[in-house]
C-alpha cells in the first residue's frame, strides 16, 4: 500500500515537473473561453445546430494531444525540447527553474476574461430566458415556400406546413395558429410585426420544403416575432422515407429553443409514427391538400387519395379520419345523399378509432356526426368534449363542441369553446361568423355586429354575416339598415342579383313587414329556404305558419331530397334561437324538439 502511494505521489511530481498540469489548467480555462464564445455568437451569426457539439469534439482531441505534446516536450529559454526522464537527469546537473511569469500572466488574463464571461452569461441567460419563459407561447407556421420543380410535387409545400402544426399542436404550453388562419400569409409582403398583431402571436415559424424523386430538403427558422430576431434555423434533407422523423426532430428542436421541457407522453405522440408505408403517408397528405379546399370537386377528388392510402396501408388511422371528414361535408353541403354520406362517415370515423383510440381528429368528426347528423346529443357531448381534451389545440374540436353547446341552449360554454377556437383560428371565415351569431343568440348585438364587421374583413363576399346583420336591425327597429343589409347579400348571390335593386323600393313602400313578406314570397317553393321561411313568419308573428314549415324542414330532412346547400340541416338550432322566442310553449314546437331529441334539454333550462 505504501508503495503505492508512493509511485502515485511520484507520478505526481513528474507530472508538475513536465509542466503537465500546468499545461491542463491552462487549456482548460482557453477552451471554457472557446466554448462561451460560440454560445454567444451561434444565435445572432445564425450558425447551424451541431456548432457546439462541433467545437466539443475538437477541443476534446485538442486536450489528448496537448497532455502528450506536454509530457514530451518542454519550453525552455533555448526553445521547444524534448522533455528529459528523471533517470538522464545526472545528479550534478542544476535544473534551473523556468521563469514562470509568463504563465502567471496567461493565468491571471484566462482568469479575468472567465470572470467577465461568466458575469455576461449570468446577465444574458437571465434575459433571454425569462423572455422566452414569461412570453407566452403562441406559434404561426407561416406557409412554407415550395421549392419543389414540377407540378407533381406542387402541393408539397402547403402538405409541410400542415404536418409541423399538427406536431406543434401535440406539445400543451404551445398555442398553435390553424392552417385556415395562417394560408393568407402565402407569399406575403407583410412584415412580421403585421402579422405578429393579425394573429396575436409571440412566435413564427417560416421556411421551405422541397421534394425531388425520393429526396426531399426542409428548411426552418424559428422568429421571434417581438423582437423580429431569429431563434434558431436549421436545414434538414433526407430521404422521403425519413420524412416523419424529420418532422419529430424539427418539433422537438423548437421546444428546446423555446425552453420548453417536454412531457413523456407528448415526447411519445411527436415521434408517434402514424404508418410505417411512405407512399400511403405520400397519399395522404395530397388528399388533406384537395380536402383543404373545400369545394365539392376539391373534396370528392381528396376521397381518391384517402382511398388509395388505406389500401397502401389499412391500419392508417388519419387516412381514415380523412375519409370520415370528406364524407361529412359532401353530405353537409348536400353534395352527397345525406344519410348515405353520415353513415359512410361515421364508419370511416369509428374505423380509425379502431386503430388509434386518442386520435382527436376522429373523435371530432364523430361528435360532429352524431351531432348533425343523428342527433344523439349526449354521445356527440362525449365524443366533442374528449376530443378537445386530447388536443388542446385543435381549432376544429372546440367549434364542433361551442355549436353543440350552442344548440342545447348552454350559451357561456359555447362562447367558453368558440373564443378558444377564435384564439387558435383567428382569421376562419366560419368560427367568427358562428360567433357572431352566438352573440346575437344572447342578446349583445354590439358585440355581434363587431363581430360581423370582422367576418367580412377576412371574407368580404361571405353572404352569412349579411344574413346576421338583417336579423339584428329588424330586432333593433332599424329597418332601412335592414333593407340594405339584405340587398348587400342578395348582390352576392347568383339566384338573386338581379333582384337585389328591388329591395329598398320594397322597404320605402311597406316597412320591414312588408319586405319580410317580400322575402317568404320570393322563397316560398325553395325547401333550401324552408327554415329561414319559418324563421321570417316567427318573427312577423305569424306562430302557426311558422310551425307549418318547421314541419316541412323536418320531412324535407327526411326525404333526401337533393339539397344545394346545408340550411335545412340547421334546424337544431331553433331551440336557442330567440327568433323562436315565441314558439317556445307551443305544443307543436315542443313536439319537434321532442322529435330531434332536445325535450329533455327543454326541461333542464
Amino acid at each position: 500500500m505504501a508503495d503505492q502511494s508512493n509511485n502515485l505521489e511520484k507520478f505526481l511530481n513528474e507530472l508538475k515537473r513536465r509542466k503537465v498540469i500546468r499545461i491542463i489548467t491552462v487549456y482548460a480555462a482557453a477552451a471554457f473561453i472557446i466554448l462561451q464564445l460560440v454560445d454567444i455568437i451561434a444565435q445572432p451569426l445564425q450558425l447551424p445546430a451541431w456548432t457546439l457539439t462541433f467545437v466539443i469534439v475538437l477541443l476534446f482531441i485538442g486536450f489528448i494531444i496537448t497532455v502528450l505534446l506536454s509530457w514530451i516536450y518542454d519550453i525552455t529559454p533555448e526553445g521547444v525540447k524534448k522533455t528529459k526522464s528523471v533517470g538522464d537527469i545526472k545528479h550534478r546537473e542544476k535544473v534551473e527553474p523556468i521563469s514562470s511569469n509568463g504563465w502567471k500572466i496567461t493565468s491571471y488574463i484566462s482568469i479575468v476574461i472567465i470572470v467577465v464571461l461568466v458575469a455576461f452569461n449570468i446577465v444574458t441567460s437571465r434575459k433571454v430566458p425569462e423572455t422566452l419563459t414569461n412570453l407566452e407561447k403562441s406559434i404561426a407556421v407561416l406557409p412554407f415556400e415550395n421549392m419543389s420543380d414540377n407540378g407533381e410535387n406542387a402541393w408539397f409545400g402547403d402538405a409541410m406546413t400542415d404536418e409541423i402544426i399538427m406536431q406543434l399542436n401535440k406539445i400543451k404550453k404551445f398555442i398553435v395558429r390553424s392552417r385556415t388562419s395562417v394560408k393568407q400569409y402565402s407569399g406575403t409582403a407583410k412584415t412580421i410585426a403585421v402579422i405578429r398583431q393579425e394573429l396575436n402571436v409571440n412566435y413564427l415559424i417560416e421556411g421551405s420544403a422541397q421534394r425531388f424523386k425520393d429526396q426531399v430538403r426542409i428548411r426552418v427558422q424559428l422568429i421571434n416575432a417581438v423582437t423580429d430576431m431569429p431563434l434558431w434555423g436549421e436545414t434538414y434533407e433526407g430521404n422521403w422515407k425519413d420524412i416523419l422523423s424529420l418532422q419529430s426532430e424539427i418539433a422537438r428542436q423548437i421546444a428546446d429553443k423555446l425552453k420548453t421541457v417536454l412531457t413523456l407522453e407528448e415526447k411519445e405522440l411527436i415521434e408517434k409514427t402514424p404508418t410505417k408505408n411512405p407512399e400511403a403517408y405520400y397519399l395522404y397528405l395530397q388528399g388533406r391538400f384537395f380536402w383543404n379546399k373545400r369545394t365539392k370537386e376539391g373534396v370528392i377528388k381528396s376521397l381518391e387519395y384517402f382511398e388509395k392510402s388505406v389500401a397502401e396501408d389499412p391500419d392508417y388511422a388519419l387516412a381514415y379520419a380523412g375519409l370520415a371528414d370528406a364524407y361529412c361535408i359532401l353530405a353537409w353541403w348536400g353534395w352527397w345523399p345525406l344519410s348515405e354520406g353520415y353513415a359512410r362517415a361515421k364508419e370511416f370515423a369509428l374505423r380509425a378509432l379502431e386503430i388509434d383510440k386518442n386520435l382527436p381528429e376522429a373523435h371530432a368528426i364523430l361528435g360532429d356526426i352524431l351531432c348533425w347528423g343523428e342527433w344523439k346529443w349526449e354521445e356527440a357531448r362525449k365524443e366533442l368534449k374528449l376530443a378537445t381534451e386530447l388536443n388542446p389545440n385543435y381549432a376544429t374540436a372546440h367549434f364542433y363542441f361551442s355549436e353543440f353547446l350552442d344548440i342545447i341552449g348552454r350559451n357561456d360554454e359555447a362562447r367558453v369553446q368558440i373564443n378558444m377556437a377564435l384564439e387558435l383560428d383567428p382569421l376562419s371565415t366560419a368560427i367568427n361568423a358562428t360567433s357572431a351569431m352566438f352573440y346575437y343568440n344572447e342578446g349583445k348585438y354590439k358585440e355581434s355586429l363587431d363581430e360581423c364587421q370582422k367576418t367580412l374583413e377576412i371574407n368580404p363576399d361571405f353572404i352569412g354575416a349579411y344574413l346576421i346583420y338583417f336579423y339584428i336591425y329588424v330586432r333593433r327597429g332599424e329597418g332601412l339598415k335592414a333593407a340594405e343589409a339584405i340587398q348587400q347579400l342578395m348582390l352576392r348571390d347568383t339566384l338573386t342579383i338581379k333582384i337585389a335593386n328591388v329591395v329598398k323600393e320594397v322597404y320605402s313602400k311597406s316597412g320591414i313587414n312588408g319586405l319580410l313578406n317580400w322575402l317568404i314570397e320570393l322563397q316560398y317553393k325553395n325547401p333550401a329556404a324552408y327554415l329561414y321561411i319559418a324563421k321570417w313568419y316567427a318573427m312577423l308573428g305569424k306562430k302557426e305558419e311558422s310551425l307549418d314549415f318547421l314541419e316541412k324542414v323536418i320531412e324535407v330532412r327526411s326525404s333526401e331530397i337533393y339539397r344545394v346547400n346545408n340550411f335545412t340541416d340547421e334546424i337544431p338550432r331553433i331551440y336557442n334561437s330567440p327568433d323562436f322566442e315565441n314558439l317556445r310553449t307551443e305544443p307543436r314546437f315542443l313536439a319537434i324538439l321532442k322529435q330531434m331529441g332536445l325535450s329533455d334539454f327543454v326541461k333542464e333550462k
